[in-house]
Order: structure tokens, then C-alpha cells, then sequence
């Protein structure tokens, strides 16, 4: 028999990022050249609410990061594509500002940095002149574009209509790529244009915001990006100094989804609402933590995190542990538990719970282990800091 507590704590892992344009200390009277071409510039900084930093999600930009940008004419409030065969014919009043277009993260292991996006290397792109104004949205989905069914390297290529740009994805392994399942962090990124007028020179009516009199008057895009998939963090303790001395950990497995659609822009977000969606139906794939295996200590450790589909209320684990001195299949025991969001109780503060996992949460996981006896398992689920309540987890029951 086997004996494992599991404890589950949530906190908000939404990834922040884009707001370095500095606040004016006052509005700028000052006389603008309204002749003056100028350059689509990004303004950033990133701010992560994870303490810690996990082996799955992003929580600072490396400088590695390709990040992919999209600018596009807005109309009666909603983005328009290109009408002509050429998509940048200066002929064509919806012309894409920018298509698609890759930038590297800011570098250096850090929260806060500008983006260069560049039609050609070392040079911008230029706003049209007044009246066309444009909306703008980034993505980030490091090698989840390439399919279970891709051999080879490739650049993402969302497809585009007048309702949505949309990009499938698949967070599974795939051997020929070198790809390891539940590594892949997906980001989406937005907009305020309300918070970028204000930290602008002069104040400009939102309704012109962003083109080229915004520009002029120090009005930048800032793009805000956050975390798609949920993220399961774990820390394993032994229970007993027993455990800590005879039980190794193998590996350790989430059952997810892995395969799904990204919406990266819509207009109408009640039918089409931007995020991640799984294919339906779709199995649950079992998802390797990366580096989880070792001994088991008192004092516990981290173990790895993994990044899952959302959108389920039970997600199955997978603990592959080594029992010195048990024979039986040379040693190694495999116990299995559910996380069942539906089944956590509201605490006392009557603070809100997730009833299924939430893109852009992470929930850390700690499991204490105790080896070969009787089975007694208790799952609490909290916030970072506040109690959220919670919920038994019997592993004793075969997954269905």
C-alpha cells in the first residue's frame, strides 16, 4: 500500500509585460510637427507575480524569446485585413502596418526592456497618416506551433479571416523535433489604450490612439502579455526519515490535453473570445515533468513544473517511486491521484476558487511521500498567500 499527502496551492502566474513608456509628470503643450514621419515603437517591461522561478513558464525574458506581432488598420472598431492581392500596397487602405512579424525579447534575464520590430533589419515600420488608426496583439508560443505531425522546423503561420487570427498549437512531445510535452509556454498579449493616452505628452481622444498624431505625442504601444496554459508546480517531501533514506522518485506525469487553437485576435470576443481552446474530443496525454527524479528529502524540494491544458476540473498524476527492498518489478511503484478542482470547499473568507484549472494560474503541488503503507491523503488548495479551502484526493481510485 502506498501513503502520499498532497497539498495544492494556486497563486496568479499571469506573465505582465510591455509597460516601460515613463508616465508623464505633466501634459506637454508643447508645438508637434504633424509633418513628421514616424516609427512604430514598442514600450515594455515585464512583471511576473511568481516568487520562484519554474523549469516551464517564463517569469523573465532571456533575449531568446521570439515574440510575434501583429499591427492592423482598426475601423469601427474592429481590425480590418488587407483587400488586394499585394498586403502592404500602399494603394490598399487596409494594408497590415505589420504582419506577422518576429522580434526578439528584450535580453539579459530581465523584467523590464523595449522590442525592436523592423520591416527590414535596423529599420522600422512608419505610421500611415491620419485617418488610419491601428490595433495591435503579440503572441508568444515557443515551438507550440510545430504539430505532433511536423518533421522540421518551421515559423508559425496563424490563419487569418475577418473573424479571427488563429494559430493551432500542440504542447505534446515530438521525438523529430526534439520537443518535450508540457514545456511550451504560450502567451497572448493586448492593448489598453485608455493606460497608454495617459503616459502620453499630450492627451490625445482614445478613439486616435495608436497612429501617427498619437505617436508624435508620445503615445507608444504597450504590449501586455500573459500566460495561456495553467502551470502545476511540485515540491515532493519524504514523510518519514524512512522514505527519505529508501524511496527515490522515477518520474513524475500530468495527463493533459496537448493539442488546441490559439485565437491571438477576434472581433467579436463573445463568439470567438481570444485564448486557448483544446480540440474536441481529445485523450489526456500522459506529460513528463522534465529533471523530476532523485531522492526524496524531510525539508522537501522542487521537482519541476509542467504546463497543461486548461479547462479541465480533474487533471491525473502519475508518481513512479523505488522502494529499497521491495522486489516486486524491480523495485518500482507507480501511485496514481486526481486533482479535482470541483471538489474544493470555499474557506472561511469566502475569497473565489477555481472549479477548473485557469490559463495564466499556477498551482504549486506538494506531495509528501511516504512509500509502501496505507494510503491517507489530504489536498489543500490556497492562493500564494490566503487559505482558498479544500479537497481530498484518494489515490487508491483508478483514474477513469
Amino acid at each position: 500500500m502506498k501513503k502520499t499527502i498532497v497539498f495544492l496551492l494556486m497563486a496568479s502566474a499571469v506573465l505582465l509585460s510591455w509597460s516601460a513608456c515613463k508616465k508623464s509628470e505633466g501634459i506637454s503643450q508643447l508645438t508637434v510637427d504633424e509633418s513628421k514621419a514616424v516609427p512604430v515603437l514598442f514600450g515594455s517591461s515585464l512583471q511576473s507575480s511568481v516568487s520562484t522561478r519554474t523549469r516551464a513558464a517564463l517569469d523573465k525574458w532571456s533575449g531568446n524569446e521570439d515574440l510575434y506581432i501583429y499591427g492592423l488598420r482598426r475601423l469601427n472598431g474592429k481590425y480590418v485585413l488587407p483587400e488586394g492581392e499585394d498586403p502592404y500596397a500602399d494603394g490598399d487602405p487596409n494594408a497590415y502596418l505589420i504582419h506577422n512579424v518576429m522580434a526578439k525579447s528584450p535580453s539579459g534575464n530581465v523584467t523590464h526592456g523595449d522590442i525592436n520590430v523592423y520591416r527590414i533589419p535596423g529599420e522600422y515600420f512608419y505610421y500611415r497618416e491620419t485617418p488610419y488608426y491601428y490595433s495591435f496583439y503579440a503572441y508568444y508560443v515557443d515551438n507550440a506551433h510545430l504539430l505532433a505531425s511536423d518533421t522540421e522546423v518551421t515559423t508559425p503561420q496563424p490563419e487569418e479571416n475577418s473573424n479571427t487570427i488563429s494559430l493551432k498549437v500542440d504542447i505534446g512531445d515530438n521525438e523529430a523535433i526534439n520537443k518535450k510535452g508540457g514545456t511550451q509556454d504560450i502567451m497572448l498579449a493586448h492593448t489598453n489604450r485608455v493606460a497608454d493616452e495617459e503616459k502620453g505628452t499630450q492627451r490625445v481622444d482614445t478613439s486616435r490612439v495608436y497612429g501617427a498624431y498619437a505617436a508624435r505625442r508620445g503615445i507608444k504601444p504597450n504590449l501586455i502579455f500573459k500566460h495561456q496554459l495553467a502551470c502545476f508546480d511540485f515540491i515532493l517531501k519524504a514523510g518519514t526519515s524512512l522514505a527519505a533514506t529508501s524511496v527515490t522518485v522515477q518520474s513524475l506525469k500530468v495527463f493533459s490535453k496537448t493539442s488546441g487553437t490559439l485565437v491571438i485576435a477576434s472581433n467579436d470576443t463573445l463568439a470567438h473570445p481570444r485564448g486557448i481552446f483544446p480540440d474536441t474530443p481529445q485523450d489526456s496525454v500522459a506529460l513528463t515533468v522534465q529533471g523530476a527524479s532523485g531522492a526524496l528529502t524531510l525539508d522537501g524540494r522542487n521537482f519541476g513544473s509542467i504546463l497543461v491544458m486548461p479547462g479541465e476540473d480533474v487533471y491525473v498524476v502519475e508518481l513512479k517511486i523505488k522502494q529499497a527492498g521491495y522486489s516486486l518489478n524491480g523495485g518500482v511503484v507507480s501511485q496514481y491521484v486526481k486533482i479535482k478542482f470541483n471538489e474544493i470547499m470555499p474557506s472561511a473568507d469566502g475569497l473565489p476558487t477555481d472549479d477548473k484549472a485557469v490559463g495564466g494560474h499556477k498551482y504549486n503541488v506538494t506531495m509528501k511521500v511516504y512509500g509502501l503503507e496505507p494510503v491517507e491523503i489530504e489536498a489543500t488548495m490556497a492562493p500564494w498567500e490566503d487559505n482558498y479551502g479544500s479537497f481530498n484526493i484518494d489515490p487508491d481510485e483508478w483514474p477513469e
